[in-house]
């Protein structure tokens, strides 16, 4: 499972690297919607965990990109405040799977993360016919 994590607080998003780590994944850590951008150009993921909540930061347009070069990607957003909890950020990015607080433990997140990108990943991989 490759993961790309966008996080301006370094702190926080290096434990959450860490934890999705320890369920086997290979995680490349970001702090900003250009640097996710550029990750997202040369790389494939099967899910992105996003702070929604980012100063300076176009972030719709990094799950746009996302969801354009894996439509599958499971998208996790991470909130700071109340603003999404109505559910719209489903109606704003397709592919996102959950939102939850930016004070969500991170075994949990991982956990969230893990169940939704191998979901994501069984299905894509349904698709492909047998070569054989």
């Amino acid at each position: 499972m490759h993961v790309l994590i966008v996080e301006e607080r370094q702190n926080r998003g290096c434990i959450w690297k860490r934890f999705l780590e320890r369920q086997g994944a290979e995680v490349c850590l970001v702090a900003s919607s250009s640097e996710a951008t550029a990750a997202l150009s040369c790389q494939y993921f099967d899910a992105l965990v996003i702070n929604i909540t980012m100063a300076n930061s176009a972030i719709l347009a990094v799950s746009d990109l996302a969801g354009y070069r894996n439509p599958d990607i499971a998208i996790v957003t991470v909130t700071s405040g109340s603003f999404f909890s109505d559910g719209s950020i489903f109606n704003m990015i397709p592919n996102a799977c959950g939102c939850v607080g930016g004070d969500v433990p991170p075994k949990d997140l991982a956990n969230i993360v893990s169940h939704y990108a191998n979901k994501t990943k069984r299905r894509a991989h349904a698709d492909v016919p047998n070569l054989k």
